[in-house]
């Protein structure tokens, strides 16, 4: 335990600040899953988003980044974590929503 659970010994990764705020959790509305998570920036870096700021990254699963965010299922916008319009569906099908309720 003293090698393998010791929280010095463990590498620090700029995203685990954006995981922890957002509980180990999809911030997706609706979405709960707790594995295959990754942090996705609101504004992308080629857009001149920064890597920095905590309120342009979020924590998604693998799914809602990659087929929603990075595909055409999703599209977020806004400053995390609780100022966050989200697009959820197909264009022209899809659905808006701010942190979680539909508008």
């Amino acid at each position: 335990m003293d090698t393998w659970d010791n929280p010095e010994g463990m590498p620090k990764r700029r995203a685990d600040l954006i995981y922890i705020r957002d509980g180990w959790r999809c911030a997706t509305p609706g979405c709960t899953k707790r594995v295959g998570l990754e942090s996705h920036h609101l504004q992308y870096l080629s857009r001149g988003g920064s890597v920095k700021e905590l309120v342009n990254q979020l924590t998604l699963c693998a799914f809602h980044h990659r087929q929603g965010e990075h595909g055409s299922f999703a599209s977020c916008r806004g400053k995390a974590p609780l100022d966050i319009v989200w697009r959820l569906g197909q264009p022209g099908m899809s659905r808006w929503y701010r942190n979680e309720l539909r508008v």
